[in-house]
């Protein structure tokens, strides 16, 4: 049951449907794929996280937390990421929380990070790119 495993909203991961789901909640969603493994057809299934990481201010510290997590495939230290970090832009990390508890079986193989600043009082965004196999 998506809606069980989304939270409160119930729907997509994003903030703009009420409130927003922890990360425990978009680990849960992440396991919900699990589905699709079981599904006796033989499908083959790519998941995409789309959305930055830390927005509308860059916080590179958010960003490491996040990234360290997904290096050591730790769904621990992905639940703990607090929802009150995970606002504004910044709550498009939880999309790929939902994608490392999907790709949990995987391998994170390659990952780049960059952080942009746009301007002197730290407006911009942490790019994230990742590839799990």
């Amino acid at each position: 049951n998506l809606r069980a495993t989304c939270g409160a909203s119930g729907g997509p991961l994003h903030s703009a449907m009420g409130e927003i789901p922890s990360a425990d909640e978009s680990v849960g969603l992440g396991h919900a794929y699990e589905a699709i493994e079981t599904n006796p057809a033989d499908l083959c299934v790519g998941i995409v996280a789309s959305g930055g990481l830390s927005h509308f201010v860059s916080d590179e510290r958010l960003d490491h937390q996040l990234l360290a997590a997904l290096r050591a495939g730790s769904e621990e230290q992905l639940r703990a990421i607090p929802r009150k970090l995970l606002n504004a832009g910044s709550s498009e990390i939880r999309n790929w929380i939902a994608v490392a508890a999907a790709s949990k079986h995987l391998k994170l193989g390659w990952d780049e990070y960059i952080p942009v600043y746009r301007t002197p009082a730290g407006i911009g965004c942490g790019l994230g790119f990742a590839c799990w196999s």
